[in-house]
């Protein structure tokens, strides 16, 4: 059977991921290739198209799910917290400011008039 050449540009991870592959089996990285390509000509394009889940990761996927709601649920505890703390901050910046206007009002006042606002607000 005649063979055809092709020449294939990999990243340098993937090529030297292929390189410990070939020698871990002890055979040529042309082999590991080739190999690669019977699989995938052999196996269908269709079962390995890019996204495509394989049985080991349908595995992890009831796990990831669950992690996901699990992560849903904190972020929306989270949230909760957060307008809750919002709600307390602007009630006490509602509170500084009616004591500030309450003390600006006071100031404002003569010594007799605030003597007798203190006398009046604790008999």
């Amino acid at each position: 059977m005649p063979f055809s050449r092709f020449t294939v540009s990999l990243s340098e991870p993937q090529h030297n991921k292929l390189k410990e592959i070939a020698k871990e089996k002890e055979v040529s990285l042309v082999q590991i290739v080739c190999e690669a390509c019977e699989h995938y000509t052999n196996n269908g394009a269709g079962s390995h198209q890019f996204g495509a889940h394989t049985e080991t990761d349908s595995k992890y996927f009831p796990n990831l799910e669950k992690q996901l709601q699990t992560k849903d649920q904190q972020i929306e505890r989270l949230q909760s917290a957060l307008d809750q703390s919002q709600q307390f901050q602007a009630l006490t910046e509602n509170r500084y400011q009616a004591e500030h206007q309450q003390l600006a009002e006071i100031k404002g006042r003569s010594f007799l008039q605030r003597l007798k606002a203190v006398l009046v607000a604790n008999p």
